[in-house]
């Protein structure tokens, strides 16, 4: 894909700033703690965090689901990272469709920093939302210079809580015995971790002068935006309790490279609690604010939630 078959490519930086909460569950756990929901604990700072890989796979799943409905074309908009035929074979089948059917070491060495690398490189971006917005590492394409890296123009922070969360660890008991030999009085026990309240901000940061590279359009940055809004009405489970986006605000810059710190657009968003308050454990315990008189100059805001 060249820059000028683009449609409607974005030619401003944007920051995004966003705030979610859960009650009663686990928004995400950490694989070596039993799953316990993620928390920094160093030096007293007991606030908890969300990767941003566990967003952009929430951003994933609303895009993908989308594709599978029919409301999204799959050759625009199929996910790389995802459950299914393994990353190499997606691989092969990208450079076969552009005529490419050498893909050893020297095969790709003699391709290597040229146009047909560049194809690669575009036709990749091309077809898969999540690697010309968040980018990949392509594994089988390690001795090119354009396709065995492709870096992302949206970059997602770790989302902190705002205050410190205090998991607990729920007990279990199924009431059924697993196999026939079984006494019916065995029981199963397990267990559970969950966060009975806490309220997450995120930052997300987009560069149109990446984004030229790897043409990610308006339209794309329409469904980003859209994807953050519902992404958690998509995902609903019983592990991750009731969690909601609480506030999202897109902040435009006027130029490709930005006009503001980031700083300075997040005191825009004010997050407190309220009076007396000083262990929350609903959203109605805090008081969030968007002053629009503190935005700087040539940025703009949209407030989407």
């Amino acid at each position: 894909m060249s820059e000028k078959t683009v449609l409607n490519p974005i030619t401003n930086k944007c920051d995004i700033l966003f705030l979610f909460d859960v009650v009663d569950g686990n928004p995400n756990g950490d694989p070596d703690a039993g799953n316990r929901p993620r928390q920094h604990r160093v030096d007293g700072d007991m606030r908890g965090f969300v990767t941003g890989e566990c967003i952009k796979r929430k951003i994933r799943d609303y895009v993908l689901r989308k594709v599978e409905a029919g409301e999204l074309p799959a050759d625009k908009y199929d996910i790389y990272i995802r459950p299914g035929k393994p990353l190499d074979f997606k691989c092969q089948e990208m450079a076969k469709s552009i005529g490419i059917e050498k893909l050893d070491k020297k095969g790709q060495k003699e391709i290597s920093g040229k146009e047909k690398d560049k194809e690669l490189h575009d036709a990749m971006c091309a077809r898969y939302f999540d690697v010309r917005t968040f980018g990949a590492v392509n594994t089988l394409f390690s001795d090119t210079a354009y396709s065995a890296a492709i870096r992302g123009p949206v970059q997602v922070t770790f989302c902190d809580s705002v205050h410190d969360i205090e998991p607990e660890r729920l007990t279990l008991t199924r009431c059924v015995a697993t196999k026939d030999n079984e006494d019916e009085k065995n029981r199963t026990m397990g267990d559970r971790w969950i966060v009975p309240y806490g309220l997450y901000k995120g930052v997300i940061r987009v560069s149109a002068e990446v984004a030229k590279k790897t043409g990610v359009s308006a339209d794309d940055m329409s469904l980003l935006i859209e994807a953050l809004e519902w992404m958690f009405e998509e995902d609903q489970s019983a592990a991750r309790g009731l969690m909601t986006m609480r506030k999202l605000v897109v902040f435009e810059h006027s130029t490709a490279r930005g006009k503001a710190h980031l700083s300075s657009l997040m005191d825009t968003v004010d997050v407190k609690l309220c009076n007396g308050m000083d262990a929350p454990s609903r959203y109605e315990d805090y008081e969030v604010g968007v002053r629009g008189e503190l935005l700087p100059p040539n940025v703009k805001m949209h407030v989407v939630v």
